[in-house]
């Protein structure tokens, strides 16, 4: 099994949990791969919740990217105003791939986890244009670089998806 882990992260959060989520399947023997959106100009915080409010696509500079190696995908995003980055957004409206197959979703926030009931539909209505379907997602609480809450279900939430 081959997993994608593409996420967007701002202040190094969604990073680091990308990271922790690669280390885990390295652990499980699954090969993973980080793909880091970049973005070509990022707003401020008020900037960012408008935009995340609006579903407004964001400038990115990896848009075009061949996915159908991956036989699963995680997608990563902070919670900015609620929602999903905007980046998350504009790598999924220009992504190249067909297919149908699962994803996880995995979010990071500095506040409630449980405040963003809206995050995992936006972004399921994005993958389900491609026939990607979500079946796991977490959401885990962070602070200065330290997951706070939440960090208790990673592996739960991981072996929801790859177990057979």
């Amino acid at each position: 099994m081959n997993v994608g882990i593409i996420f967007f992260s701002k202040t190094g959060n969604t990073r680091k949990i990308a990271e922790v989520l690669s280390d885990k399947l390295k652990s499980m023997k699954i090969s993973s791969e980080l793909i880091e959106i970049k973005s070509s100009k990022v707003p401020g915080v008020l900037g960012g919740g408008r935009a995340a409010m609006k579903q407004k696509e964001m400038p990115i500079l990896n848009e075009s990217q061949d996915l159908s190696k991956y036989d699963l995908f995680l997608f990563g995003s902070p919670i900015w105003a609620w929602r999903p980055s905007p980046y998350i957004y504009s790598f999924l409206r220009h992504i190249k791939y067909s297919g149908k197959k699962l994803a996880g979703v995995f979010f990071t926030c500095a506040g409630d986890r449980q405040k963003h009931p809206k995050a995992v539909p936006m972004i399921s209505d994005q993958l389900n244009e491609f026939e990607i379907q979500i079946k796991s997602h977490i959401s885990l609480r962070m602070s200065k670089g330290e997951i706070t809450e939440g960090e208790d279900q990673i592996s739960e939430f991981l072996n929801s998806l790859v177990k057979k």
